[in-house]
């Protein structure tokens, strides 16, 4: 079974006036594919939301999971 999605983040960008933010990060352990929910964990508490588009060099990938 798939373990629980983890990526610490290690930098976001703001884009479109903020309408759009993009997290970059290496996937620590699970999956996490486009449509999925998935909650950020902060110093300002949890929030939850979804993942409209992953991609990897400018490349649009549907899923992304950690490599062993």
């Amino acid at each position: 079974m798939d373990k629980p999605f983890l990526m610490p983040v290690e930098d976001v960008f703001s884009l479109h006036q903020g309408r759009l933010v993009m997290m970059t990060g290496r996937i620590e352990r699970g999956s996490v594919r486009q449509g999925d929910a998935v909650e950020i964990v902060g110093f300002d508490g949890n929030v939850t939301h979804i993942i409209a588009g992953i991609e990897q060099s400018r490349v649009p990938i549907g899923r992304r999971r950690l490599r062993k």
